[in-house]
């Protein structure tokens, strides 16, 4: 059942990782994603969390995480939701704040972004969950990507479901994390730096309504 998966995403080993409050001019961001296949649905939420610097655009991940999932009724932006409510409870164990949330779905940013909850009681459950964590972090944008600027956070969504295991990865491994991690935090720069690069070009909006 979804509520079981639901409840061994969350064990992690995460709340012990040590706090570092990002510098000022230091911007937070969260990229999530989620993906589904088979029958009953197996599924992955993937979250990649980077830290970005305004004055020289260098971007540094801070942590990658993927929840597997299994459920009849599991569907894409379900799993995505877990991956983002999995993310949000990282940056808040870590204190971090005005968080910049992204994602690859338009409707379910405009939810979120609007306050108004999806069709559906499948959905709602997670969606007021991972509400009320984006207002602990105070989530200051949220904005819609095509897929191909979220590709980290989907990758990690399809490695989680091929490999039927929940992954996580902090940036303390970054010394001795292998070449494939490597790739993987490449890739998360180049979502960065698209990121980045639209955030400068719409004027730093800070409104929390924001949608591309």
């Amino acid at each position: 059942m979804l509520t079981t998966t639901f409840r061994k995403a969350f064990c992690s080993p995460t709340a012990d990782h040590g706090r570092v409050l990002p510098k000022q001019g230091v911007l937070i961001i969260l990229f999530y994603g989620g993906v589904t296949t088979g029958s009953p649905e197996q599924g992955g939420g993937g979250t990649v969390i980077a830290q970005a610097n305004v004055a020289t655009g260098q971007a540094t991940v801070k942590y990658m995480g993927g929840a597997y999932l299994e459920s009849r009724k599991l569907t894409a932006t379900a799993a995505a939701n877990i991956g983002l409510l999995k993310g949000l409870k990282f940056c808040r164990q870590q204190g971090w704040s005005a968080v910049h949330v992204v994602g690859d779905n338009d409707m379910d940013i405009r939810n979120y972004a609007t306050r108004r909850a999806p069709r559906g009681n499948k959905l709602q459950g997670t969606y007021w969950k991972t509400r009320r964590m984006a207002d602990a972090v105070t989530v200051a944008t949220w904005r819609s990507v095509q897929r191909e600027h979220n590709t980290t956070a989907r990758t990690l969504a399809n490695m989680v479901r091929t490999t039927q295991q929940p992954m996580e990865w902090l940036d303390s491994m970054a010394n001795k994390d292998g070449g494939r991690w490597g790739a993987i935090r490449n890739m998360a720069t180049r979502d960065v730096a698209h990121w980045l690069t639209e955030w400068l070009a719409t004027g730093n909006p800070q409104r929390a309504t924001e949608t591309v």
